[in-house]
């Protein structure tokens, strides 16, 4: 199944979520109200999805940044709202295992 990461964006705008996590190995999964649900009908993420989808939001800054330093965080906005996106890299793997 490819993933359509504009469809998760979606998600978290029609689900009103405070986060979006992203972790290799697991689907992509909401907070909703304080409790995390997997959004159904998604794979687990692979490595590669998961290091995919969060360089297509970063700036090149934020990339080198989490490169360099293994965390970067940004806010990024929907109609009508925004979100903090954190993101971190696994220990010597240099791929973003984590998004909240």
């Amino acid at each position: 199944m490819a993933i359509e990461f504009s469809e998760i964006l979606l998600e978290v705008v029609a689900r009103r979520a405070s986060d979006l996590h992203l972790t290799a190995g697991a689907p992509p999964t909401l907070r909703d109200r304080g409790k995390l649900m997997p959004i159904s009908g998604y794979p687990a993420l692979s490595p590669d999805d998961t290091r995919e989808f969060i360089y297509s939001i970063l700036s090149t800054d934020q990339r080198r940044r989490l490169e360099t330093t293994s965390r970067s965080t940004l806010r990024i906005s929907f109609p009508g709202r925004h979100a903090s996106v954190s993101t971190r890299s696994s220990s010597g793997a240099r791929s973003p295992r984590h998004s909240a």
